[in-house]
C-alpha cells in the first residue's frame, strides 16, 4: 500500500518585508525556516505578474498585486503576520488588511489561525509607543481616566496590547498568538491547530453554523468576540465578504 506524505501546512507571509532592502531574499530565507517545520510559506513576491501592457500604469500594477495577494491567501489556512511597527507605532496597513481577510474567512472556516510576530523582539506597549512617537511625550490621565494628549486632547489607546486591540482581537479569536520571533511562531502552530481542534470537538457550537440559505454565521454572537479589525483590517474583512458575493 502506498504512504501519502502528510499534507503541508500552508501559510501567508504578510508584512511590510516586501518593502525591506532585498526583499525577495528575505522572502527565501522565511520560506525555508518554516519549511523546516512542515510549513509550506507563500510570500507576495511568489506572485507571477502577468505580461500586460496595461501593467505599466502604476494604478493597475497595484490593483493586480493586491488581487493576487488575496487569490493566496484564499489557500492558506494559517497567516503568519509581522507586526513590526511601520510608518509610526502601529503594524503595517496592508499587513492588518490581509489580518482581516483572514479574520474574515475565520468566521466560516474553523481552520483559520492568525498569528503575530514581532522580528525583533516583542516591543513595550502600544500604549507607550504612541505616547512617545505620536504625541512626544506629552501625556495624561484625565478625570475621567484616561490617558489622552495634553495638547489635542485626543486619546490614547491604552488596554495593555501591543498593538490596536481589533487586531489583537483577530489574532486571539482564532486561536493565535504573539511571538517574539517567526521562528518560535513556527515551532508552536501543530500545536495551536491541535488545540483548535479539541476545542472543536468538546464545543462544537463554536463552529461556523449553517444557515437555511446555504451560507454560515459563527455560533457565537459576533458582539462577543473581535470580528473585524481596526479599519485596514475591516476593509480586508469587506474585502472577502465582497469576493464571495462575487463582487469583483
Amino acid at each position: 500500500m502506498k504512504m501519502h506524505a502528510p499534507q503541508k501546512i500552508q501559510a501567508y507571509l504578510a508584512g511590510p518585508d516586501v518593502f525591506l532592502p532585498e526583499p525577495i531574499e528575505i522572502g527565501k530565507l522565511k520560506k525555508a525556516l518554516l519549511l523546516r517545520y512542515d510549513i509550506e510559506g507563500h510570500y507576495p513576491f511568489d506572485n507571477e505578474l502577468p505580461k500586460d501592457e496595461s501593467l505599466k500604469d502604476p494604478r493597475q500594477l497595484a490593483l493586480t498585486i493586491a488581487k493576487g495577494n488575496e487569490d493566496m491567501m484564499s489557500k492558506c489556512n494559517v497567516v503568519f503576520a509581522n507586526l513590526m511597527p511601520w510608518y509610526g507605532p502601529g503594524a503595517d496597513n496592508g499587513t492588518t488588511f490581509e489580518m482581516g481577510f483572514m479574520s474574515a474567512r475565520a468566521m466560516h472556516d474553523p481552520n483559520i489561525l492568525i498569528i503575530g510576530y514581532y522580528p525583533d523582539g516583542i516591543p513595550e506597549q502600544f500604549s507607550d509607543r504612541i505616547a512617545k512617537e505620536v504625541y512626544d511625550g506629552k501625556v495624561k490621565v484625565n478625570d475621567k481616566g484616561y490617558l489622552v494628549s495634553t495638547e489635542t486632547g485626543r486619546s490614547v489607546e491604552s488596554f495593555g496590547l501591543q498593538d490596536n486591540l481589533m487586531i489583537v482581537g483577530a489574532i486571539q479569536k482564532t486561536g493565535g498568538k504573539i511571538y517574539s520571533s517567526l521562528e518560535e511562531a513556527a515551532a508552536d502552530v501543530k500545536n495551536l491547530l491541535a488545540e483548535k481542534q479539541q476545542k472543536q470537538s468538546v464545543h462544537p457550537q463554536e463552529q461556523p453554523l449553517a444557515k437555511k440559505d446555504g451560507s454560515t454565521l459563527w455560533g457565537y454572537s459576533l458582539a462577543k468576540c473581535s470580528v473585524v479589525g481596526a479599519a485596514a483590517a475591516a476593509v480586508g474583512l469587506v474585502a472577502y465578504v465582497a469576493r464571495q458575493k462575487k463582487y469583483f
